[in-house]
């Protein structure tokens, strides 16, 4: 693998913000898709070139900010919704005669969370 990187843009007004994430992982070759002599079971479908992907994830936050009013449960607290794989792409799976995901790509598919953090 010659190249792997992650970039990032945020966009923040008041007290909203958004990040866009993409997660890039070059093409590598490996001797796991061809029948090798100490491997001869292996089956040449996808060839000795793993290709490259890049995933791309999403984060939407809001921070209720700190208020006089002392009954205000909520001051002080950031909600971030979040997306990782927003495209659902699939992992790279690899035929080796039994067939496996790709250990450098991210097994979970779309995958949604939500976060709440509470400052005092």
């Amino acid at each position: 693998m010659r190249w792997r990187g992650n970039a990032g843009v945020t966009w923040n007004r008041g007290r909203w913000s958004t990040t866009l994430t993409a997660r890039y992982t070059g093409h590598r070759y490996g001797p796991t898709n061809d029948p090798s002599e100490s491997f001869p079971g292996a089956f040449p479908i996808d060839g000795p070139r793993t290709p490259s992907f890049v995933r791309t994830d999403l984060q939407v936050s809001y921070e209720q900010p700190y208020s006089t009013d002392s009954s205000n449960w909520f001051q002080g607290t950031k909600w971030t919704l979040g997306v990782l794989n927003v495209t659902n792409e699939e992992p790279t799976f690899i035929t080796n005669g039994s067939g496996y995901y790709d250990t450098a790509d991210d097994l979970r598919q779309r995958f949604v969370y939500v976060q709440i953090k509470k400052s005092l």
